[in-house]
């Protein structure tokens, strides 16, 4: 896998990552009832996502310099 193969692959992974998390939290903070078991599913989400988006932001930091223009929301 070369450079632009990975840089690649970080943004197919961030732009989808970042509607899966703000949709959960967009649903969390809504006020509309849920019930527990619904809550800390969208609260494994919100977080799981939160996780992944570290790594993907820890895995730019580490990249070669000619990556590093890349945006990871």
């Amino acid at each position: 896998m070369d450079l632009d193969d990975i840089g690649t692959l970080r943004h197919s992974l961030a732009n989808p990552l970042s509607s899966i998390l703000g949709e959960a939290q967009l649903i969390l903070s809504s006020g509309v009832p849920l019930d527990d078991e619904t809550r800390q599913g969208l609260q494994a989400i919100e977080q799981l996502a939160l996780r992944m988006k570290a790594i993907l932001q820890n895995s730019r930091r580490s990249a070669p310099p000619d990556l590093h223009s890349e945006e990871i929301g």
